[in-house]
C-alpha cells in the first residue's frame, strides 16, 4: 500500500513537472490551455473547469469555460460578468479559495443563477482558486464535479500549483501583448516620415546624409551625394557655426 502511494506521488510529480515545463516554454496561454487541462485531468477528478480574468476596469471579469460537460456550454467562448456576480467574482474580490459542496440531502438542487459559470448545472463540489502573481490578482480558476465531496487537501495543493502556472502564463501573455502593441506603435510612428509629402532630411554636422524620406529623394535626388554642396543644405554649415558659438 505504501509502495502504491509512492508510485502515485511519483506520477503526480512527473505530470506537474510536465505542466511546469509546458508553461515555461509557451509565449501565450491560448497556445497550450488545452494541453494544460488535459494534464490537469490526470491529476484531478473534475468535469468542468473555467478561467475568469479580471478586466482593466476592475469591475468585471471575462469568463471562459476551458472544459465543460454541460451540453449547452461553449468551451472556449468568453463572456463578461460583473465582479459582484458568481463564485469567480467572489474569489477575485476576496483573493481567497472557495470550496463549496451542495447539501447531500438535496442532490437535485440546481445551482444558483447568480453563478454564471454554473448556471443550470447539478454540482457536488466547486473548488475556485485565486490566480495571482506578485500580489496582484489576475482572476480565478474554478473546478467543478458532481461528486460530493471530491477534492482532498492534496488535490487542493495540486490545484494551487496549476493556478500558479496559469498566473505565470497569463502574465507572460499580457507582457507579450504589450510588447507587440509597442512594436506596432513604433512602426506606425516610423511610417510618418515615409508618408509625409514634405521633404525630410537627416544630416550630421559633417554633411553626411543619414536619411531622406521618399519626398526628399524625389525633390533632391543628388542631395545624398552632394551633402552640404546641395542647394537645400548649403546654409547649414553657417547655421551650425552660430549654434556652436551660442
Amino acid at each position: 500500500m505504501e509502495l502504491k502511494a509512492k508510485d502515485i506521488q511519483s506520477t503526480q510529480f512527473d505530470i506537474l513537472s510536465e505542466i511546469i515545463q509546458l508553461s515555461s516554454e509557451a509565449d501565450r496561454f491560448e497556445q497550450i490551455h488545452d494541453q494544460l487541462i488535459e494534464k490537469a485531468k490526470l491529476l484531478l477528478d473534475f468535469d468542468d473547469c473555467s478561467l475568469a480574468l479580471l478586466q482593466s476596469d476592475h469591475q468585471t471579469y471575462r469568463l471562459r469555460n476551458l472544459i465543460s460537460s454541460h451540453p449547452y456550454s461553449d468551451a472556449g467562448k468568453d463572456e463578461i460578468y460583473p465582479l459582484n456576480k458568481g463564485i469567480p467574482g467572489a474569489v477575485i474580490r476576496s483573493q481567497k479559495i472557495q470550496f463549496i459542496h451542495t447539501d447531500e440531502s438535496n442532490e437535485d438542487k440546481q445551482t444558483n443563477p447568480d453563478n454564471p459559470d454554473l448556471l443550470g448545472r447539478k454540482i457536488g463540489t466547486v473548488l475556485s482558486l485565486p490566480v495571482h502573481k506578485n500580489g496582484n490578482i489576475l482572476g480565478a480558476l474554478t473546478f467543478t464535479t458532481p461528486q460530493n465531496p471530491s477534492f482532498s487537501p492534496e488535490d487542493i495543493n495540486i490545484a494551487k500549483t496549476l493556478a500558479a502556472q496559469i498566473a505565470l502564463l497569463i502574465d507572460r501573455t499580457e507582457r507579450n501583448n504589450q510588447l507587440r502593441d509597442a512594436k506596432e506603435e513604433i512602426a506606425r510612428l516610423g511610417s510618418f516620415p515615409e508618408l509625409n509629402p514634405a521633404a525630410i532630411i537627416e544630416v550630421d554636422h559633417q554633411g553626411k546624409v543619414h536619411y531622406m524620406n521618399p519626398a526628399a529623394e524625389s525633390m533632391f535626388p543628388l542631395c545624398r551625394q552632394q551633402g552640404f554642396n546641395s542647394p537645400i543644405l548649403s546654409n547649414l554649415p553657417s547655421v551650425w557655426e552660430k549654434m556652436q558659438k551660442n
